[in-house]
């Protein structure tokens, strides 16, 4: 996920913002703290960072 975050030049706290998140929402995320996350989240990650589901998991 950072990987995919970094190349869509996207700071954890802009990505956050656009997730209607807190601003550690992405660092928890990033850091393992936040260990279930799902389908709908890992979908409207991808979608904020202008990528598909599948090249997200690939």
């Amino acid at each position: 996920m950072r990987a995919a975050r970094e190349k869509a030049g996207l700071s954890q706290r802009e990505l956050s913002k656009k997730l209607g998140q807190q601003s550690t929402y992405v660092y928890k995320l990033e850091a393992g703290i936040i260990r279930r996350i799902d389908i709908v989240e890992i979908i409207r990650f991808a979608d904020a960072i202008g990528i598909t589901l599948n090249d997200l998991i690939s």
